[in-house]
């Protein structure tokens, strides 16, 4: 019905400018003629605003529809949220910026669905466990997650540290008691080596005959020490006590101190 009112009040336009055209429509002089009138014209149709204003397609006013369905309902219902208006009084190579178009919306018509039903910020924080961080920080969640995996690390990094330096301070501390226990028994002096302490006694002159038993360190023998190896005479009943193989330095150093 419109568009054949548009072309009845473009036809009755064209012949009231110049009844000629009526003698060839086809004709590309009254076509362009025809086609210039149809841009221009702006009336209110039965579908609507009849408006093209130098543009391919009309211009109408059109309704924001939210579809939804209540809770207790399986059918899903039309709801009219707004409408949209055209500026049509501006053609479509002008930019009128005092007339622009219109969005209007009736927000308490809106269903939003949300936990609460109430409309959600356009910056909304809502990550999880990192949304304190973002509202108290006023920054987005990306950063916020940044943030929080920067400081973590840094936290891992300077507890490895401190832990580093703990047990290199303690081993030090360990090295350093070693040591001293070492030069006290002689063990770190090279000329030590060479020459055997007044409490020591020569392998020769220990003799193992029999096996008494195992001890904290090692093995206990029972046998006889010659403690004068000049006369080899003045023999003695003696308990020699081992270490286990793959003894420890520290285990060394007790075993040495006990014996001292």
């Amino acid at each position: 019905y419109d568009a054949v009112w548009l072309y009845a009040k473009a036809l009755e336009e064209l012949v009231q400018r110049d009844e000629t055209f009526l003698q060839n429509l086809h004709s590309s002089r009254s076509v362009e003629a025809f086609v210039d009138i149809i841009k221009n014209i702006d009336f209110n149709g039965v579908s609507g605003r009849i408006n093209f204003f130098g543009r391919t397609s009309r211009l109408s006013d059109i309704d924001i529809i939210q579809w939804s369905k209540e809770v207790n309902e399986t059918m899903i219902r039309p709801n009219v949220i707004g409408l949209y208006k055209p500026n049509y009084t501006t053609h479509a190579d002008i930019d009128d910026l005092r007339n622009p178009d219109t969005l209007t919306l009736q927000e308490d018509k809106i269903k939003w669905h949300t936990e609460d039903g109430e409309k959600p910020l356009d910056d909304d924080k809502n990550c999880g466990i990192f949304s304190s961080l973002a509202r108290s920080l006023d920054i987005d969640c990306q950063y916020s997650i940044a943030v929080t995996f920067l400081f973590g690390f840094a936290v891992l990094m300077l507890t490895s540290g401190m832990l580093f330096f703990t047990i290199k301070r303690r081993y030090d501390l360990k090295m350093k008691e070693t040591e001293q226990r070492m030069r006290a028994l002689g063990l770190i002096d090279p000329m030590s080596v060479l020459t055997l302490d007044e409490w020591e006694i020569d392998r020769e002159s220990v003799v193992i005959n029999r096996k008494l038993g195992e001890g904290a360190f090692g093995m206990v023998y029972g046998g006889e020490s010659c403690l004068d190896r000049d006369t080899d005479k003045q023999w003695v009943a003696i308990a020699v006590k081992t270490l286990k193989e793959g003894s420890s330095v520290e285990e060394k150093i007790d075993f040495l101190s006990e014996a001292e």
